[in-house]
């Protein structure tokens, strides 16, 4: 136990400004006006004191920088601070009250004394309180602005491709790509020619032959950021080529005995024509060729064989003729006097 107690020790309390702090009884001290009093307990040579500031009751706290605090905030963004008001701002400041703020979601507002920093996205609630007084104010921390797309597979995109092959998608590159990605980003996709290229989504179908600017938009106005890449949708490969009448050229053919037209079935036959075909006669002096967009005309010009050969691309195919003298029709014998 102590040696000394208020029991068995003398003291005595005074204030040095009774307008503001009495001492009652030397016991007790009472509040009774606003003001400042230094109390002073003695006992025997020592002394404690102890300043008492009487002020009216704290009747709120508010946050004075709302509208600053409530900008726009971008992750990375300087960090902010709260301006905090106390009423009766007379008698109460941040400098001689006790104010604690604190944050609803640490990760993505964290709170140092008065100052925030945005380390994550999301939405929290600061509070700052002071005393049994507290106010309120939500914050949200958001991604940075997007500011470029790109379509990242341009090459793949321009390879050939004809129609009816399979289809193919966009990639589309997001910057800043921390934040953006195709799940949480909407983008449109145009086609500028959809008879050639038609577009569901990200996917791109070679619906026919044709040249198409494929854009890709994000927002709207002048605001709006694009991309495009310019494909070409070609005819499918040659499949076939065939000549369907060779039965026309088993026999011999005598020359002199007119033309012969030649018939060719090409397949796809939507995407070729006589104007995709080489018609070759292997000795034009047996067998010449009359080739048009339209038709194929073959004469019998001398005595021998001949083949013709028609192609496209790597396809081809060919007939043999065989071209003879007209039948003898007559012989006479004519004499000479000697």
């Amino acid at each position: 136990a102590s040696i000394y107690n208020n029991e068995n020790t003398p003291y005595t309390i005074t204030s040095d400004n009774t307008s503001a702090v009495t001492v009652i009884e030397n016991k007790k001290i009472h509040a009774v006006a606003l003001g400042e009093a230094k109390i002073t307990v003695a006992a025997g040579n020592k002394t404690a004191e102890v300043t008492i500031n009487v002020r009216p009751a704290l009747e709120s706290v508010s946050i004075s920088n709302e509208a600053a605090l409530k900008a726009k905030w971008v992750i990375g963004d300087a960090a902010r601070t709260v301006e905090v008001s106390l009423a009766p701002s007379d008698y109460y400041s941040s400098e001689n009250t006790t104010v604690e703020i604190t944050s609803s979601n640490e990760q993505a507002i964290v709170v140092s004394d008065k100052t925030l920093t945005a380390i994550g996205l999301g939405k929290s609630t600061i509070t700052v309180t002071a005393g049994d007084k507290t106010a309120e104010i939500e914050l949200e921390v958001v991604k940075p602005d997007l500011t470029k797309i790109a379509i990242g597979n341009k090459e793949e995109l321009n390879a050939k491709w004809a129609v009816g092959d399979a289809t193919r998608t966009l990639n589309i590159n997001y910057t800043p790509h921390d934040y953006y990605n195709d799940d949480n980003t909407t983008v449109t996709v145009s086609s500028s020619n959809t008879s050639a290229i038609t577009v569901s989504g990200k996917t791109l179908t070679a619906a026919g032959v044709g040249t198409s600017t494929i854009t890709v938009t994000y927002g709207t106005g002048e605001n709006a950021l694009t991309d495009s890449v310019e494909i070409t949708v070609v005819r499918p490969d040659i499949t076939s080529v065939t000549i369907t009448n060779k039965d026309d050229f088993t026999a011999d053919w005598q020359m002199n005995s007119g033309t012969k037209s030649l018939t060719i079935s090409l397949a796809p036959a939507e995407y070729y024509s006589l104007a995709d075909v080489e018609v070759v006669s292997s000795d034009s002096n047996i067998v010449s060729v009359n080739k048009t967009n339209d038709a194929v005309t073959l004469t019998a010009v001398s005595g021998g064989e001949a083949t013709i050969t028609v192609k496209v691309g790597s396809r081809q195919d060919s007939v043999t003729i065989n071209v003879v003298r007209p039948a003898l029709t007559s012989l006479s014998i004519t004499s000479e006097k000697t």
